[in-house]
Formats: C-alpha cells, sequence, structure tokens
C-alpha cells in the first residue's frame, strides 16, 4: 500500500524512471554487439573477476599478483557472473544502478527543496546524457564508481538535511546510521577507482578539524577515519606483501609515464594525429634510455611502475608550462565533449551523428551554464551560505575535473555530472524566480 501511494505521489519521477529503463533497453538490444566489450580496458576487469571466481586471487592471469586495478569493480562483476556468465547481465545490472541513481537524485533535491519539479528536473536532465547510455552498457567501472558517489550523496543528505515533515528530530543512533552508510559509499567509491585517493584522505582531515571544532561528533569523525584506513591501508599492505611496495594502485604511476607525459610529449614535440601512439612509443624510448645501465629484471610490476612515475613526472616537469596548457584544454573537453567516436560507432549517417554532437554539446553547456548561474543567484542576489551538500558536490566535481584534465577524456565527466544536476535542481527554485514572470507559474515548482 505504501508503494502504491508513493507512485501516486510521485508520478513525475516515475514517468522518468520508465523511460530511462525502456530507453537503455532498447539501445542494449541495438547495441549489445557493439557496447559491452567496446573498452580497451574491459578485459582487465572480466579476467580479474573470473579469477577471482575460479581461483580466489587477485589476478589477471592466474599467477601474477594484481596491483593496477582495485577490487571494487571486479568483486561486482563477479557476484554477477557466479549466478549467469552473459556479459548482457553486467549491463542490465549497470543499467539498474544507474536508474536507481536517478531515483536517488530525485530524493536528495525533494529533501532538500520540498519540490518535486526540481527533483525530476535534475533526475530528468540524465535522460538526454548520451554518455551515460553508453558506460552503463559497457564492462568499465565508470557506473559503479558514479552510482556509489550518488549513494554516498543521498546518505549524506539525509546526515545533514532534516525531513521538514517528520514529526520527530533523527535519533542519534539513526543519523550515526546515515553517516555510516555514507562512509562505506564513499570509501567503497574508493575500492572501485583509485582516482579518489587523496579526496577521501583530505575529507578525513576535514572530518577531524570539524570534531576539533565540536562541528561533529567525534563517534562520526572517526568511522570515516576508520573505514578508509582499513580500504586504503588494508589494500596498499596486501599488494605490499605481494610487491615489496606499499602503494594502493599502481594506475597513477602507469598513467604519468604512458597517458600523462605521452599526450605531453605529442604536444611538444607536434606529433602529426596520424601517428597513433606516437606518444607512448616516444616515452618509452625516452624511459628505457635512461634505464641503460640499470638491472631491470629482477623488479616487480610495483617497483617497475614507480620508475614510470619518477621518468613521467620529471618530462612533465620540464615542460610544465605546456602541460598546464594540456591541463585546460582537457578540462574544457570533459566538460563539453560529445564523445563524438561513440556517436560514430553507432550511428553510421556521418551528418546525423556529426548533429548530435553538436545537440548533445549545448545541452551539456546549457547545465554548466544553469549550475553556475543556480549559485551566482544564491550567493550573489540572495546572500544564501553555501550548505554543506553544496560545498561536498562543488568539491568533488572539482577534485575529479583537476584529476582528469590532463587527458581530458569524455568519460571523466560521468562520476560528478549526476552530482552537478543533483545542484541545479537545489538551486532550481532561486532559478525558476529569476525568469520572467510568465514562465514562473510553468517551472516553479
Amino acid at each position: 500500500m505504501y508503494l502504491l501511494r508513493w507512485l501516486k505521489k510521485n508520478k513525475g519521477i516515475v514517468i522518468v524512471l520508465a523511460l530511462y529503463l525502456a530507453v537503455s533497453f532498447v539501445l542494449l538490444m541495438s547495441w549489445k554487439d557493439v557496447v559491452p566489450l567496446s573498452g580497451p580496458d574491459s578485459p582487465s576487469y572480466l579476467d580479474t573477476a573470473r579469477y577471482l571466481r575460479k581461483a580466489h586471487f587477485f589476478s589477471q592471469n592466474g599467477v601474477t599478483p594484481e596491483v593496477f586495478r582495485t577490487p571494487g569493480y571486479p568483486l561486482f562483476i563477479w557476484a554477477i557472473t557466479k549466478f549467469t556468465g552473459s556479459l548482457l547481465a553486467i549491463s542490465s545490472v549497470q543499467i539498474l544502478l544507474s536508474t536507481v541513481a536517478l531515483l536517488l537524485m530525485y530524493q536528495v533535491v525533494v529533501r532538500s527543496t520540498r519540490s518535486k519539479l526540481a527533483g525530476c528536473i535534475a533526475s530528468g536532465a540524465m535522460l538526454f546524457d548520451f554518455i551515460t547510455y553508453w558506460h552503463s552498457q559497457t564492462i568499465l567501472s565508470e557506473t559503479l564508481f558514479a552510482f556509489m558517489l550518488v549513494l554516498a550523496l543521498y546518505c549524506l543528505s539525509h546526515y545533514i538535511v532534516e525531513n521538514p515533515n517528520a514529526i520527530q528530530k533523527q535519533s542519534k543512533s539513526k543519523r550515526y546510521g546515515w553517516f555510516l552508510l555514507f562512509s562505506l559509499a564513499l570509501n567503497y567509491a574508493l575500492f572501485v577507482r583509485p582516482i579518489l585517493s587523496y579526496f577521501n584522505a583530505l575529507f578525513c582531515v576535514a572530518v577531524l578539524v570539524l570534531s576539533f571544532a565540536k562541528k561533529m561528533p567525534w563517534r562520526h569523525a572517526l568511522t570515516f577515519v576508520l573505514i578508509f584506513l582499513l580500504v586504503y591501508c588494508g589494500w596498499s599492505y596486501r599488494n605490499y606483501v605481494h610487491t615489496q611496495v606499499f602503494v594502493y594502485s599502481t594506475v597513477r604511476d602507469v598513467n604519468l609515464l604512458f597517458w600523462d607525459a605521452a599526450f605531453l610529449v605529442e604536444r611538444v614535440e607536434s606529433a602529426p594525429a596520424s601517428q597513433l601512439y606516437y606518444g607512448v612509443y616516444r616515452m618509452e624510448e625516452i624511459f628505457w634510455e635512461q634505464m641503460r645501465n640499470r638491472p631491470m629484471d629482477h623488479l616487480t610490476e610495483a617497483q617497475l611502475a614507480k620508475l614510470y612515475a619518477q621518468v613521467g613526472s620529471a618530462y612533465i616537469a620540464e615542460h610544465f608550462g605546456q602541460y598546464i596548457v594540456q591541463n585546460i584544454s582537457g578540462a574544457v573537453r570533459i566538460l563539453v565533449s560529445p564523445g563524438g567516436h561513440l556517436l560514430d560507432m553507432v550511428i553510421p549517417n556521418a551528418t546525423i551523428s556529426k548533429l548530435l554532437s553538436w545537440l548533445y554539446a549545448g545541452f551539456l553547456l546549457l547545465v554548466h551554464g544553469l549550475y553556475a548561474l543556480g549559485y551566482a543567484l544564491k550567493f550573489f542576489k540572495h546572500k544564501q551560505k553555501p550548505s554543506a551538500i553544496d560545498v561536498f558536490i562543488f568539491l568533488l566535481l572539482g577534485y575529479h575535473l583537476a584529476a582528469g584534465a590532463s587527458l581530458g577524456f569524455a568519460r571523466f565527466r560521468l562520476p560528478f555530472f549526476p552530482l552537478q544536476l543533483v545542484a541545479i535542481g537545489l538551486n532550481w527554485p532561486l532559478i525558476a524566480k529569476a525568469l520572467p514572470r510568465r514562465f514562473r507559474s510553468e517551472v516553479a515548482g
């Protein structure tokens, strides 16, 4: 009975969720021969999950311990493939996770603004996000990672924002429960993708400072810190046992040479676009020139990765000015790139593909514009202070943008884009008031 009442009272979001599910599964059936293994990284996740299932050993080949990937996403694949070996099953579950994320986004906005329209706008905008449809079907960690961030935001909103319709305030134990769930979600996101390492470490510092300032109970702050240490230090120790290097993941060390520095050398040496992987081959050449007289055979994968990072960092430092330019242009691409190469894979007509790319880029610009407008109105016109949710979203958005800016791939937008839409929903009442009077009754909620 409660479910029926909720469905009747929230018809807007029900329609959004139904549309998203329908479009996603229609595309899955249309793209199933193109998408599920479209990412070059997909086999590494599948192989690791396979050896987890067969040998209970985290490895891509059953022999060498895996230190590049973290276990969050392979465990997710393992749990699904334990019952079925179908790749479509993984894609289907990811679509369901993306749908649940839309519902959580809606709940966060409605809880803060009491506007169902604002919640539907935040969630409904995802119907137009092509990258989300693509990656919800691809065997890559983006969808699970984005879902965990939305779940963390949802739990944080319950911890911070008191329900105005509640008869009495949350009990201390219930409020602690929401913070515990937030801590688990944000740190499992770290288990999925190591890119979150510095953010979660800084968040530990932030909650300890808040505790010293008596803005947060000590028990809550220590809960987050202990969960972070268990995840980060526990997995780093596992890697140390196998490689003699205390490292959470070698992904950043490897990327510094073969991605960041490789992109940079192409810029520095003006490599023609027709020469694929020029930067990778060039940095590999530079690396072995510097390692010429050093014994390398005895090194573990993690020890070798540290040398990759050393050479890559040195090259970046030598050309730091151009590296800054690379980051600026990359940040712009993350924000507005439509992922045209993906559109080309599924739309054979070049003209239609290009038109859709321009329309999608326009949609992204509109989203970023509304995000900026909402906070401009909030801070400058209405003189409101940012809420804890505003700060959390802004810092997480900025962190991911800065972390991925050097490479500038459109898929790096995926983790923070739903949170950005939530921010627009939170500020939608202010945006609606700023519209001309004849439009207000239509968009105010």
